[in-house]
Protein backbone atom coordinates (compact mmCIF):
# COMPACT_ATOMS: atom_id res chain seq x y z
CA UNK A 1 0.00 0.00 0.00
CA UNK A 2 1.54 3.34 -0.82
CA UNK A 3 0.34 7.05 -0.22
CA UNK A 4 -1.66 8.79 -3.35
CA UNK A 5 -0.39 12.15 -4.71
CA UNK A 6 -3.33 13.64 -2.01
CA UNK A 7 -2.69 12.47 0.81
CA UNK A 8 1.11 12.81 0.16
CA UNK A 9 0.53 16.58 -0.29
CA UNK A 10 -1.61 16.69 2.67
CA UNK A 11 0.61 15.00 4.88
CA UNK A 12 3.46 17.57 3.89
CA UNK A 13 1.37 20.65 4.62
CA UNK A 14 0.52 19.17 7.95
CA UNK A 15 4.46 18.34 8.37
CA UNK A 16 4.64 22.44 7.76
CA UNK A 17 1.45 23.60 10.02
CA UNK A 18 3.53 21.72 12.48
CA UNK A 19 6.86 22.88 12.29
CA UNK A 20 5.25 26.43 12.40
CA UNK A 21 4.34 25.85 15.33
CA UNK A 22 7.28 24.73 17.59
CA UNK A 23 7.47 28.06 18.46
CA UNK A 24 4.27 27.78 20.50
CA UNK A 25 5.10 24.38 21.74
CA UNK A 26 7.92 25.56 23.79
CA UNK A 27 6.13 28.66 24.75
CA UNK A 28 3.68 26.12 26.39
CA UNK A 29 5.25 22.76 27.53
CA UNK A 30 6.22 24.01 31.15
CA UNK A 31 2.48 24.66 31.48
CA UNK A 32 0.37 21.50 32.13
CA UNK A 33 -2.71 22.59 31.22
CA UNK A 34 -2.31 24.54 28.54
CA UNK A 35 0.12 22.35 27.08
CA UNK A 36 -2.78 19.33 27.17
CA UNK A 37 -5.06 21.95 25.01
CA UNK A 38 -2.74 22.24 22.38
CA UNK A 39 -2.60 18.53 22.34
CA UNK A 40 -5.98 18.58 22.24
CA UNK A 41 -6.59 20.80 19.87
CA UNK A 42 -4.22 19.42 17.05
CA UNK A 43 -4.60 15.94 17.31
CA UNK A 44 -6.88 16.13 14.77
CA UNK A 45 -4.74 16.16 11.76
CA UNK A 46 -3.54 13.10 12.79
CA UNK A 47 -6.90 11.07 12.71
CA UNK A 48 -7.57 12.70 9.01
CA UNK A 49 -4.04 11.58 7.43
CA UNK A 50 -4.58 8.11 9.41
CA UNK A 51 -7.84 7.04 8.17
CA UNK A 52 -6.55 5.31 4.83
CA UNK A 53 -4.95 1.80 5.10
CA UNK A 54 -1.43 2.95 5.03
CA UNK A 55 -1.89 3.51 8.64
CA UNK A 56 -3.45 0.26 9.32
CA UNK A 57 -1.76 -2.33 10.96
CA UNK A 58 -4.08 -5.02 10.17
CA UNK A 59 -4.10 -6.16 13.32
CA UNK A 60 -7.15 -7.03 15.16
CA UNK A 61 -8.50 -7.89 18.69
CA UNK A 62 -8.94 -11.78 18.75
CA UNK A 63 -12.38 -10.49 19.29
CA UNK A 64 -13.11 -9.36 16.53
CA UNK A 65 -11.43 -12.89 14.90
CA UNK A 66 -13.97 -14.89 17.19
CA UNK A 67 -17.21 -12.13 15.78
CA UNK A 68 -15.72 -12.74 12.39
CA UNK A 69 -16.92 -8.97 12.18
CA UNK A 70 -16.72 -6.98 8.43
CA UNK A 71 -14.62 -4.57 8.12
CA UNK A 72 -17.26 -1.97 8.45
CA UNK A 73 -18.36 -2.94 12.02
CA UNK A 74 -14.54 -3.20 13.34
CA UNK A 75 -13.42 0.14 15.28
CA UNK A 76 -9.94 1.25 14.40
CA UNK A 77 -8.60 2.43 17.41
CA UNK A 78 -5.22 4.62 17.93
CA UNK A 79 -3.20 2.13 20.31
CA UNK A 80 -1.53 5.44 21.62
CA UNK A 81 -3.75 8.15 21.79
CA UNK A 82 -3.58 10.94 19.46
CA UNK A 83 -3.07 13.42 21.89
CA UNK A 84 -0.14 11.53 23.36
CA UNK A 85 1.18 10.85 19.82
CA UNK A 86 1.18 14.98 19.25
CA UNK A 87 3.54 15.20 22.51
CA UNK A 88 5.60 12.31 20.83
CA UNK A 89 5.67 14.38 17.82
CA UNK A 90 6.42 17.75 19.00
CA UNK A 91 9.34 16.57 21.37
CA UNK A 92 10.86 14.71 18.07
CA UNK A 93 10.05 17.70 16.11
CA UNK A 94 12.05 19.94 18.36
CA UNK A 95 15.17 17.37 18.24
CA UNK A 96 14.43 17.37 14.33
CA UNK A 97 13.25 20.79 13.39
CA UNK A 98 14.57 20.06 9.69
CA UNK A 99 12.30 16.67 9.97
CA UNK A 100 11.53 15.51 6.24
CA UNK A 101 8.15 14.09 4.88
CA UNK A 102 9.40 10.66 5.11
CA UNK A 103 10.73 10.50 8.87
CA UNK A 104 6.99 12.09 9.29
CA UNK A 105 5.43 9.24 7.44
CA UNK A 106 7.51 6.83 9.87
CA UNK A 107 6.68 8.52 12.91
CA UNK A 108 3.16 8.37 12.13
CA UNK A 109 3.49 4.63 10.92
CA UNK A 110 5.10 3.71 14.46
CA UNK A 111 3.20 6.17 16.26
CA UNK A 112 -0.20 6.91 14.61
CA UNK A 113 -1.23 3.76 13.82
CA UNK A 114 -4.40 2.33 14.35
CA UNK A 115 -5.60 -1.70 15.50
CA UNK A 116 -9.34 -3.27 15.02
CA UNK A 117 -11.57 -3.59 17.84
CA UNK A 118 -14.70 -4.43 18.21
CA UNK A 119 -17.21 -1.46 19.52
CA UNK A 120 -16.88 -3.12 23.25
CA UNK A 121 -13.82 -3.25 23.44
CA UNK A 122 -13.47 0.05 21.86
CA UNK A 123 -15.41 1.85 24.53
CA UNK A 124 -13.75 -0.21 27.66
CA UNK A 125 -10.45 1.04 26.51
CA UNK A 126 -11.80 4.89 26.21
CA UNK A 127 -13.27 4.89 29.30
CA UNK A 128 -9.76 3.43 31.11
CA UNK A 129 -8.32 5.80 29.33
CA UNK A 130 -9.97 8.70 30.17
CA UNK A 131 -8.97 8.25 34.19
CA UNK A 132 -5.10 6.53 33.21
CA UNK A 133 -1.98 8.37 31.99
CA UNK A 134 -1.58 5.16 30.14
CA UNK A 135 -1.22 4.14 26.27
CA UNK A 136 -4.04 2.30 25.23
CA UNK A 137 -1.80 -0.67 24.17
CA UNK A 138 -1.21 -0.80 27.62
CA UNK A 139 -4.48 -0.59 28.78
CA UNK A 140 -5.65 -3.54 26.26
CA UNK A 141 -4.43 -6.25 29.38
CA UNK A 142 -6.52 -4.79 31.51
CA UNK A 143 -9.44 -4.66 29.34
CA UNK A 144 -8.70 -8.55 28.24
CA UNK A 145 -8.31 -7.66 25.25
CA UNK A 146 -5.98 -9.82 23.13
CA UNK A 147 -4.48 -8.69 19.81
CA UNK A 148 -2.31 -11.47 18.34
CA UNK A 149 1.51 -9.86 17.17
CA UNK A 150 1.22 -6.25 19.10
CA UNK A 151 3.99 -7.22 20.60
CA UNK A 152 6.16 -7.34 18.07
CA UNK A 153 4.43 -3.89 16.64
CA UNK A 154 4.99 -1.93 20.25
CA UNK A 155 8.51 -2.03 21.30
Amino acid sequence: MTLNEKQLRKIKITLEIFRSQIGLYNKLKDDEQSLDEFMSLNRNPFFDLTTNKFFKTGLVSNEVKRLNLTPKNVVHDHFIQRKKSMKLFFDLLIQNPNMDVNQFIDFMKKYVSTVGLTKEEHMKVTMLAKNNDEYNFNLYTECDIIIDGMDKFVI
